[in-house]
C-alpha cells in the first residue's frame, strides 16, 4: 500500500514494497519469477541437496538432531 502524494515513485517502491508486491522478474529479458513461482532453480531438489549437507556436516560433527537419519 503506497501513501500519497508519491513525489518520487522509485524511492517509494524501494522503501515502500514488500516481497508480497513482487510477481514476476525478469533478468536479462528471461522471466526468473513467474507469477510467483521461481523457474530457474529446482526447489524440491535444492531442499534435499540441503538436507543431505546438513545430515553430513551433523554426522561429521558427532551431533545427533532430527536432522539425521
Amino acid at each position: 500500500v503506497f501513501v500519497a502524494p508519491v513525489h518520487r515513485i522509485i524511492s517509494a517502491l524501494v522503501f515502500n514494497a514488500t516481497p508480497r508486491d513482487v510477481r514476476d522478474v525478469i533478468v536479462d529479458g528471461e522471466f526468473v519469477i513467474r507469477d510467483r513461482q521461481v523457474l530457474t532453480v529446482n526447489e524440491a531438489q535444492l531442499l534435499e541437496d540441503a538436507g543431505e549437507a546438513a545430515r553430513t556436516l551433523f554426522r561429521r560433527a558427532g551431533i545427533t538432531t532430527r536432522v539425521s537419519r
